[in-house]
């Protein structure tokens, strides 16, 4: 009997492989697949879509808070340069601010004397160039950095004066309850100012500045005129760099061996001193250390030191005594406003404020409406039972 023929290996091997080669996906996978696909193209659009807007928005939003930042912080520089400039509140007429979206606009307006003005309109493009702006001038100050523009309006004091010479007073009966020593700082500038200034009967200190242009000379006038002379030391004040306090000036990173050659050399541009206050100097008067080193070589020349109150938190009067010299304090600033009327007021004040502590210290500035209204109105200060004596009848050892 004849046997089946077997199937080769060979043959269920091709037919597995027919099998297999036969598979087909489903036609509603594929479709499925590509759906899903596109839906997730389509968010992922969407959210980066979203993204993208929420970045653009941030961005917007930190942008405007720096602008807004340096507009406050600038702001705050401006005060600190005007207060070490000695430009009180009421000199600032007015101060407008106006806010955009693109840019921030400040405007300023400064009742200045001619005599001071171009010593300010110098001081404001250095410390406006050192913060990086533009500038222009045309009828005003206009300084410009993107998103921030400032106008300054420097204005002349009103010229009428309401007031005649009639203030002659006989002093020879006046029963005195106080004393008050008067020092005109800024001396150096002016010859004939100075000249006027020591010819005033009263026993006024002329403080100058090393290295203007008449310092010794200034000094020489002083002296003629048996004036008292002071070296008005120029030091670092709290808006420094923004406000350079000048050649020959003690800072905070001044090492003790420059300290002296400072003062060495200060001195030698004026000859001879009576005494010494600081120049600006809101920073310097509070550090310790550096007040101490400045008053150690001071002492060489003069055993007489002026603390100029720049600062409510001064230490240089603490330290002068504690140097066992002789000390003083001012107590006010009588010209911060360059007009008559202002300057009698703050002399009135000075007198009723030495008669309650007998004895005090004001500071000027050698400036022509300030000498007038000395001229004018000491003799009135007087009458009030004030005397007007020299600085060395109001310090303390």
């Amino acid at each position: 009997m004849a046997r089946k023929k077997q199937p080769s290996k060979k043959n269920n091997s091709k037919n597995r492989r027919k099998k297999k080669s036969g598979f087909k996906i489903p036609p509603f996978v594929i479709v499925g697949g590509i759906f899903l696909i596109m839906i997730g193209i389509i968010t992922a659009s969407i959210v980066n879509i979203r993204l993208q807007k929420l970045q653009t928005e941030y961005s917007g939003n930190e942008k405007s808070t720096v602008k807004v930042q340096s507009s406050s912080e600038i702001e705050k520089k401006i005060k600190l340069f005007l207060y070490d400039h000695e430009i009180s509140k009421d000199r600032v007429v007015s101060k407008n601010i106006k806010k955009t979206k693109k840019a921030d606009y400040l405007e300023y307006t400064i009742q200045i004397s001619e005599y001071e003005r171009d010593s300010l309109r110098n001081s404001l493009i250095n410390f406006f160039t050192k913060n990086n702006f533009d500038f222009s001038e045309e009828n005003a100050l206009f300084f410009h950095k993107p998103g921030l523009n400032i106008t300054f309006n420097l204005k002349a004091p009103p010229v009428k004066e309401n007031y005649t010479d009639n203030y002659d007073i006989n002093s020879g009966n006046i029963d005195y309850k106080a004393n008050m020593a008067i020092i005109l700082d800024d001396s150096g500038y002016n010859l004939d100012l100075a000249e006027k200034a020591a010819s005033i009967k009263y026993p006024l200190t002329l403080s100058i500045i090393p290295y203007t242009p008449y310092d010794s000379e200034t000094a020489e006038i002083a002296r003629k005129h048996d004036k008292t002379v002071f070296l008005h030391l120029p030091m670092q004040p709290k808006s420094y760099p923004d406000t350079e306090p000048g050649k020959g000036a003690i800072l905070l990173n001044t090492p003790e061996t420059l300290i002296k050659i400072l003062v060495d050399k200060n001195v030698e541009q004026i000859g001879k001193i009576d005494g010494v206050n600081n120049h600006m100097g809101s920073a310097l008067t509070e550090n310790r250390l550096k007040m101490t080193e400045s008053l150690k070589y001071i002492k060489k020349y003069t055993n007489t030191f002026v603390d100029s109150h720049t600062s409510a938190d001064t230490v240089a009067y603490n330290i002068c005594k504690e140097m066992k010299m002789n000390c003083g304090i001012s107590e006010k600033f009588i010209d911060n406003n360059g007009n008559l009327k202002y300057i009698k007021n703050k002399l009135i004040e000075s007198a009723e404020l030495a008669i309650k502590q007998k004895d005090l210290i004001v500071i000027g500035h050698l400036r022509p409406k300030t000498v007038n209204a000395l001229i004018k109105f000491l003799p009135e200060v007087e009458q009030m039972g004030v005397k007007i004596v020299p600085i060395q009848k109001v310090i303390q050892q």
